[in-house]
């Protein structure tokens, strides 16, 4: 199962030459909250589960009634991303730490055991990476996408077995971090997709592997996702039309290995947003001055097939599968997708808006 994440938050943050104190060390105990009377009876089980960040990390049930089962309270860190791995561990990418004076790169990730609450692991990064924020996991490796400092941003991997750290690369003039930054990964590739400092229309397509980082080229504004065998990306053109600027969205899939373009959606009106992949249908959702909708599109021939209105969802912070055939909209709606219903989510009334909601790793989905 592929990773979605999206970009980090834009904070004024402190020079990368500073550490934060605040963090923790290996064997430190976290903060624990439970919502569920049925709690995973070990870590190995957490790797059936889900996360999502607010102001925790949040483990879920997933299926058609998905249910919020603990969250995790890493104090006064700010917690940027969070993914269970097939063995049930839990990474995490925390960008600053708040203090008296302000906010301080953290310059750290942790990998934690969820079951007892514990920091398994606290790993130190180099300044390239002092403030990582959205990570991507492959069978070897834990790819990082972090800031170097307010304006550009570096890639690093970490080692899953040895926990060594390798910065790949840093970008001064070819990207910078934005609100539709993300990542994504299959087998042993990764792509990040990062917005450009001099157009924040147009995006670089970052790949890279264990020994290389190779841009793609540039994309107009767009996402990209991993569904079933093949890599999809979704981009935004930009028309001039009677002084107003109008938006048309393709759909390309991509092999993920040799990243042949293998077909095209017809294009469609609107910017592109998130998609979401599920049985073999992709979904998009679709915004306009007057309407809030999911598109439906063939996954193999990318043809649209149906259009669900969620106007009355609300916000949407999230466009995630929690079970084949319900997307996960915000901490209270969801769309049953087989009627373009709007369903309740009895998540706790008290969590922030939760985000960056995503499946375990390889993890299949069931009802």
């Amino acid at each position: 199962m592929a990773a979605l994440v999206f970009g980090l938050p834009l904070l004024g943050l402190s020079g990368c030459d500073s550490l934060g104190d605040k963090g923790f060390s290996a064997g430190d105990r976290l903060g624990l909250e439970t919502f569920s009377s049925a709690q995973p009876a070990s870590r190995a089980e957490y790797a059936q589960f889900a996360t999502f960040v607010n102001d925790r990390v949040g483990i879920v049930r997933p299926g058609d009634r998905p249910e919020v089962v603990r969250t995790l309270d890493f104090g006064d860190l700010s917690v940027s991303d969070a993914l269970l791995d097939k063995d049930g561990y839990l990474w995490v990418a925390t960008t600053d730490e708040i203090g008296a004076y302000g906010r301080t790169p953290h310059r750290r990730m942790y990998r934690v055991d969820p079951h007892t609450a514990k920091v398994d692991r606290a790993i130190a990064l180099p300044d390239g990476l002092c403030a990582p924020g959205n990570l991507a996991l492959t069978p070897q490796n834990v790819y990082v996408f972090a800031w170097r400092n307010g304006f550009t941003f570096g890639l690093g991997r970490i080692d899953r077995t040895t926990f060594a750290v390798t910065e790949l690369s840093g970008f001064d003039d070819e990207g910078g971090l934005g609100s539709r930054d993300h990542m994504v990964a299959y087998g042993q590739n990764a792509w990040a997709f990062v917005s450009s400092v001099e157009d924040n229309t147009k995006q670089y397509t970052y790949t890279f592997s264990n020994e290389s980082v190779r841009v793609q080229g540039t994309l107009n504004r767009g996402y990209g996702l991993v569904g079933g065998e093949d890599l999809y990306v979704s981009t935004t053109r930009l028309q001039e039309a009677s002084g107003a600027r109008e938006a048309f969205c393709t759909i390309y899939r991509h092999d993920p290995i040799t990243l042949v373009e293998e077909k095209a959606s017809e294009e469609r009106p609107g910017v592109c947003e998130p998609l979401a992949y599920s049985e073999g249908r992709l979904y998009r959702r679709h915004r306009s001055a007057s309407n809030d909708e999911v598109e439906v599109f063939d996954a193999e021939t990318l043809a649209y097939l149906a259009t669900y209105n969620i106007r009355s969802a609300g916000t949407v912070s999230n466009f995630t599968f929690v079970s084949p055939t319900r997307l996960l909209l915000s901490n209270t709606r969801m769309l049953n997708v087989t009627n373009g219903q709007l369903e309740p989510v009895s998540f706790p009334l008290d969590l922030l808006p939760i985000q960056n909601f995503q499946l375990a790793e390889d993890l299949a989905l069931s009802p």
